[in-house]
């Protein structure tokens, strides 16, 4: 709610930051990078609580570039192929790429699944209410590689949408 720390006259408006973000989505549609998002309904402000001028309320959909699941494929830890972060890869904020499994991913799979630093993975599944929402950051160590099923990723323009806050 803007109380915890002050607030500065450059930092900006969200208003503008989310300009920018959708014009950089549009140039990512016209380039074929993205799919086009699904269209979400608008947020009634008069019915939440007041925000800062600067502030804009927005849904995580606007906030994003792009959301998808994993790969389904069957994978291994005796199987030469791509490595797949799965749930005990998505620990304490970050990725651990020290216990990878493999899978057979067609090169479709491979270049819509690897992995960008700044990527946000999120555990969507699990008979575990304690590990579903768990999220990670990815860093240099999960550049690259690809995620299973079971995670979701988040991608963001980190100059308009800090990776670490959706990860709160």
């Amino acid at each position: 709610r803007g109380k915890l720390v002050a607030q500065h006259d450059g930092d900006g408006s969200a208003a503008a930051a989310l300009k920018s973000l959708d014009a950089e989505r549009q140039t990512l549609l016209k380039a074929n990078a993205i799919k086009k998002p699904k269209t979400v309904e608008p947020i009634d402000e008069h019915s939440l609580f007041a925000i800062p001028d600067r502030w804009a309320w927005s849904r995580l959909g606007t906030c994003i570039t792009d959301l998808r699941y994993g790969t389904s494929a069957k994978c291994r830890y005796d199987v030469e192929g791509t490595p797949v972060l799965r749930i005990p890869n998505v620990s304490k904020g970050v990725v651990d790429a020290s216990d990878l499994k493999f899978g057979n991913l067609s090169e479709k799979d491979r270049k819509d699944l690897r992995l960008s630093r700044h990527d946000l993975l999120v555990i969507r599944s699990n008979g575990s209410t304690s590990l579903v929402g768990r999220a990670a950051i990815v860093g240099e160590t999960g550049e690259g590689l690809a995620y299973a099923g079971y995670l979701v990723r988040l991608r963001t323009v980190p100059e308009f949408v800090f990776p670490g806050f959706l990860r709160l």
